[in-house]
């Protein structure tokens, strides 16, 4: 993002991307049902863990 990664950087990156709908994840569940897959096919799993990861590392 060419962006230095800076107090205000990481504020900008908790605000932009730190929020995750729930509803969001049930419509991948349900894409991947339809597609014939694993609902854990869908990425809610990983983007929960990166959420969590980013809230982790932005805390400090």
């Amino acid at each position: 993002m060419g962006r230095k990664p800076d107090v205000a950087f990481r504020n900008w990156l908790a605000t932009k991307y730190a929020q995750h709908d729930a509803r969001a994840s049930r419509y991948w569940e349900l894409v991947a049902i339809m597609r014939g897959q694993s609902p854990d096919a869908s990425p809610n799993r990983e983007w929960v863990w990166i959420l969590d990861a980013m809230r982790h590392h932005l805390a400090g």
